[in-house]
């Protein structure tokens, strides 16, 4: 992986985390894939 040198977002810009894992789904997996033993 390669990363492109560039200028900082600031903080204040960045989105928290909370809000950026609303968007992820697991509507979509089994309930085997995301098990203990899975």
């Amino acid at each position: 992986m390669r990363f492109k040198k560039g200028q900082s977002i600031p903080l204040r810009e960045v989105e928290p985390a909370k809000e950026i894992v609303k968007r992820f789904a697991t509507g979509a997996m089994s309930f085997g894939s995301i098990s203990h033993e899975a």
